[in-house]
This record gives C-alpha cells, sequence and structure tokens, in this order.
C-alpha cells in the first residue's frame, strides 16, 4: 500500500503509453492518473489533481506499478516528525588518541634519501640541457 508521500515516477513503458506510442488498452481513469504521474507529485498531490478518491488513486498506481508503468521513486520518511528531532543535546564520544609522530629518519636512511634526491635532480637539468640544445639545433638549421 502506498504512503500518500511517495512519489512516482514513469518508466519507458508508461512514457510511450502516454505520448501514444503502444496503446495497452488502459482504462481511462488509470491513463489520467498515468498522465499526471511526473516524479515531482507525491500520491496525495496526484489525487487533488485528479480528482479522484484516493483509494482509486492508490488502485491506479498499483496497477501501474505491477504493469510496469511506473514505479515509487520516493518515499518520504514520515518515522521521525520533524517536530521530534531535538539535536540540543549530542553524546560526545571519546576520540581516538592522535596518532603517533613518525621516527626521524635514521642516518642513513636520510643519506640515502638526498642521494636520490640529487640524482633526481641531475637527470632532469640533464634532460633540459638535452631538450635546449636539441632547440638551438633545429633553430640554426631553419
Amino acid at each position: 500500500m502506498s504512503n500518500p508521500k511517495s512519489i512516482y515516477t514513469k518508466t519507458s513503458k508508461g512514457m510511450m503509453e502516454v505520448a501514444g506510442k503502444t496503446n495497452a488498452g488502459l482504462p481511462r481513469d488509470i491513463k489520467n492518473v498515468l498522465s499526471l504521474v511526473d516524479g515531482k507529485l507525491n500520491v496525495a498531490q496526484l489525487q487533488e489533481r485528479c480528482g479522484l478518491p484516493m483509494p482509486k488513486v492508490l488502485e491506479a498506481l498499483t496497477a501501474l506499478t505491477r504493469n510496469g508503468f511506473v514505479r515509487e521513486f520516493v518515499v518520504e520518511d514520515t518515522s521521525f516528525p520533524e517536530s521530534n528531532l531535538d539535536f540540543t543535546f549530542i553524546e560526545q564520544r571519546p576520540s581516538a588518541p592522535p596518532p603517533k609522530p613518525a621516527a626521524p629518519p635514521t642516518a642513513a636512511e636520510e643519506k640515502k634519501r638526498v642521494e636520490e634526491e640529487t640524482t633526481r635532480i641531475k637527470a632532469a637539468a640533464a634532460a633540459k640541457a638535452r631538450a635546449e640544445a636539441e632547440a638551438q639545433v633545429r633553430a640554426e638549421m631553419e
């Protein structure tokens, strides 16, 4: 059973039926409900727009869902009325201890890091010099 705050949307089959590209032989009342389904109106709003009694609208939506013309898109949660939400007291939970700082690198690790950085800088400088030399040769050839 649908909630009056449920929102329905048409499936591709439902869109084809409304566009007149198919003829499923839907009764007029059900086809009217299908044409109003837009993914924005909830069941209560659909009932207001089509003028049918709520049981008929629910029956139409059930038939349309069962036959694949619509699907329930959103159900607004009414289990927690907004008036009952009170966030003035929020339980404070102990936080996790801060992470321990990393141990300083040993002399051997620091030496290796410096050597790797030096090698990287030298390689970058050599690549830059090579690119500049190639550009100069191209410029002289023109």
